[in-house]
């Protein structure tokens, strides 16, 4: 029901709006709320869900859930970035 995690530890992340890795992609909405967006990531080791958190203009962040329902990865992406890459090619 939490992943890989006891109960005890994913309340305790959850309670501090925290995540790690193994958790539960349920306990992820528990602690982060609804993603702003989601994607599918599809790689040879198989497909991995993406849930997309806006945080600001500047900032969003990527959670990866697995095909067995695990978070394996938190990536931060600065969503203007590669705007502003496309911007300083056409100078």
């Amino acid at each position: 029901e939490h992943g890989n995690l006891t109960a005890e530890k994913a309340e305790k992340l959850i309670q501090s709006k925290k995540l790690a890795v193994g958790m539960s992609r349920k306990d992820v909405i528990r602690s982060w709320g609804k993603p702003d967006e989601t994607d599918t990531l599809l790689t040879e080791k198989g497909k991995s869900d993406i849930l997309i958190y806006h945080r600001g203009s500047t900032k969003s962040q990527y959670v990866l859930i697995d095909e067995q329902g695990l978070l394996t990865n938190v990536k931060s992406v600065n969503p203007n970035a590669a705007k502003t890459e496309k911007k300083q090619e056409n100078k």
